[in-house]
């Protein structure tokens, strides 16, 4: 009896997995720059072309979900993000309490029609969970993101077919896959 109590006390002294709260990913996102030249030969229409290349690696991602590190009933989840040169910016997402995670943030691409909740350095982020509109929890995390540097790739001479021939986007999608050796 005494062997089968200790056994039942260590498995409810067994420590239980929890993410931190903050992004399923990790809160650390390291940036590495790459940039190099492609030139197209051969092409149908006889002229060759030559594209500047550039692209970026983020580590772990540039896209990530909100986590938290407790049960919570909430259907939404909103960030601000507050970044080192005083400046700020809010994103809003579905969060499922279920799965304890929110729908993908974008954290570091900046487009024509979005723009980036994080920046270089050191982020504060505060959230709130809300469950119909109404808020449940609330909190702060760090995130960071480190800018590691850019790498210029060797320069490619690649024989064309047509649609590399004459677009940047699909030379350089060729360029990358092909290369190797970045310093």
């Amino acid at each position: 009896m005494k062997a089968l109590l200790l056994v039942f006390l260590g498995f409810l002294m067994v420590p239980t997995a929890q993410a931190a709260t903050g992004f399923s990913n990790g809160n650390n996102i390291e940036i590495t720059e790459y940039s190099g030249w492609v030139r197209v030969i051969n092409c149908p229409n006889s002229f060759n072309n030559s594209y500047y290349c550039s692209a970026a690696d983020y580590n772990p991602g540039a896209f990530d979900r909100f986590t938290i590190d407790q049960r919570v009933k909430a259907d939404g989840v909103e960030l601000t993000a507050f970044h080192a040169d005083g400046s700020k910016r809010t994103k809003k997402e579905k969060f499922d309490a279920n799965k304890g995670l929110s729908r993908r943030f974008n954290l570091l691409i900046s487009t024509l029609f979005q723009r980036p909740l994080l920046e270089d350095g050191v982020n504060r982020v505060s959230y709130s969970l809300t469950k119909k509109k109404r808020e449940v929890a609330s909190g702060e995390f760090e995130a960071n993101v480190n800018y590691a540097g850019s790498l210029r790739c060797p320069d490619l001479t690649i024989s064309g077919w047509s649609i590399s021939c004459d677009n940047a986007s699909a030379a350089c999608s060729e360029y990358f896959n092909r290369i190797s050796g970045c310093q």
